[in-house]
């Protein structure tokens, strides 16, 4: 559930919106709401892509709260430093589906898996697949993949891994 809500909130922050995203009213333009189901419970989470720095800004409770950078630390998902690279894969390969106008069952046979796993990759529910799964799988759908690795850009800050 909460690799879900973070590759919603970080759809969000590209201007793209979730298939179960909605704006959520009376916290102004632009916040949106995800809803998520967990072992029959159902979860509510908001998300706003602020202007200028890019950094997220979540929902919660008390109102707007500021985000450390990463949405998928502050949702404590495991190996958030992943995270992120995951879920814009995830979005490519659904973009890559899209256009190819694709069945989610004949995405699958493509891929070689079954329709419920490419169904669980378009709503954001990553923690079933690996950064190398994921490359594969856009490979599988006719692309290139080429991995740079670079000195990183500014002392003090962590290093990272990105998905141009």
């Amino acid at each position: 559930m909460r690799d879900e809500v973070g590759y919603a909130i970080s759809l969000a922050h590209i201007g793209e919106k979730h298939l179960r995203a909605k704006p959520l009213r009376g916290l102004g333009s632009g916040v949106l709401e995800v809803v998520a189901d967990h072992r029959g419970d159902t979860f509510r989470s908001g998300g706003h892509a602020s202007c200028g720095a890019g950094e997220l800004t979540h929902v919660n409770q008390e109102g707007l709260r500021g985000g450390s950078g990463n949405v998928f630390a502050d949702l404590r998902v495991p190996h958030p430093e992943e995270a992120p690279a995951k879920a814009e894969l995830a979005h490519t390969i659904t973009k890559l589906i899209e256009r190819r106008r694709l069945t989610q069952a004949e995405a699958a046979e493509i891929l070689d898996v079954d329709q419920p796993k490419v169904s669980a990759l378009r709503c954001g529910r990553l923690s079933g697949f690996s950064l190398d799964r994921l490359v594969r799988f856009v490979v599988l759908l006719g692309h290139d993949v080429e991995i740079v690795v670079k000195k990183r850009s500014r002392r003090g800050v962590p290093a990272r891994l990105l998905v141009a």
